[in-house]
């Protein structure tokens, strides 16, 4: 029977975990590159928490959401704090601590579809805005 010092034990167990890491990684880019496929023209959220009012904070609120973050469409986790002025914040899901990327996993089937119903109900709203407009457009070049 071979014998693993410590420290190899150790590293060796490090190791699966790092393979673990770069697995939830590709996963949450695969998502981002199903959603961008969406064009959708505004961000989306659901609600994975919401936190009481507590007299020495805000109350709070934990969304995933798929939100313009740096110029880019990002799937982010997103707090809100309920307060006179209602500021959120947006963190990358990739920037997210692994608790937080493993439980949001549970709430990605939610993101989607609502993702999914909120760019299949602009396109009638997109349309007849744009007939519209056409139309305005030509009785004033009549």
């Amino acid at each position: 029977m071979v014998r693993l010092s410590r420290g190899k034990v150790l590293a060796a167990a490090g190791n699966e975990l790092l393979e673990c890491y770069k697995e939830i990684a590709e996963a949450w880019v695969k998502a981002e590159q199903l959603l961008s496929l969406s064009h959708v023209p505004k961000e989306v959220r659901v609600l994975v928490h919401d936190f009481g009012h507590n007299e020495e904070s805000p109350e709070e609120s934990i969304y995933l959401g798929y939100v313009r973050l740096g110029g880019q469409w990002r799937i982010c986790e997103v707090t809100v704090e309920i307060d006179c002025q209602n500021e959120s914040y947006e963190r990358a899901i990739e920037d997210c601590p692994l608790d937080v990327r493993l439980e949001m996993l549970d709430h990605f089937d939610k993101l989607y579809a609502e993702v999914l119903k909120t760019t299949k109900d602009y396109v009638p709203k997109v349309k007849d805005r744009v007939s519209k407009f056409l139309a305005s457009l030509e009785a004033l070049n009549g």
